[in-house]
């Protein structure tokens, strides 16, 4: 009998021996955080930040806006024109004096009517000389302008072609005030 609890203690020790199996299972949990190790990948992205210095290219634009400063120039010359409407408004002092005579005489209305026309060939001749003193003043703006227009021959070649165009159409309006200088003319008849 005495002999048989001796073996009843060594089962008892088997169950402590479990307790120390459930100490490794804990270890394979730490295993787990290598995965964050994936994350660096994610460092390529700063790459991507590398397309930003496409921006500068941009800078470049600046040089078109010269172009607009020639479009300003072209504007003056059409301020030029409105000047020549004035002048017509020197002839209607020559037909004032017609009206008086028809007071007088009806029948005489008739007559004036036609040395009118004959006063309009007249007009044209007169013009042809006072040209000559009007074009002398031109030639002396157009020459200040071609300094400035050395500058944006770089980007606007074509631009400059188009103003001295514009310079011509400028020259006509002069011719028109000689005609304030006919109506003195026909007083003296």
């Amino acid at each position: 009998p005495p002999s048989t609890p001796p073996p009843s203690p060594s089962p008892s020790s088997p169950p402590p021996s479990t307790p120390p199996p459930s100490a490794p299972p804990p270890l394979t949990p730490p295993v787990m955080p290598p995965p964050p190790s994936q994350p660096p990948p994610s460092s390529p992205p700063p790459p991507p930040s590398s397309p930003l210095p496409l921006p500068p290219p941009l800078p470049p634009p600046p040089s078109l806006p010269p172009l607009s400063p020639p479009f300003l120039p072209p504007a003056l010359p059409p301020s030029s024109p409105p000047p020549s409407p004035p002048p017509p408004s020197t002839p209607p002092p020559s037909t004032p004096p017609p009206s008086p005579s028809p007071s007088s005489p009806p029948p005489s209305t008739p007559p004036p009517s036609a040395p009118p026309p004959l006063t309009p060939p007249v007009m044209p001749p007169p013009p042809s000389q006072p040209p000559p003193s009007s074009p002398p003043p031109p030639p002396s703006s157009p020459l200040p302008l071609p300094p400035p227009l050395p500058p944006p021959p770089s980007l606007p070649p074509l631009s400059p072609p188009f103003l001295p165009p514009a310079l011509p159409p400028s020259s006509p309006p002069p011719s028109p005030p000689p005609p304030s200088t006919p109506p003195p003319s026909t007083p003296p008849p």
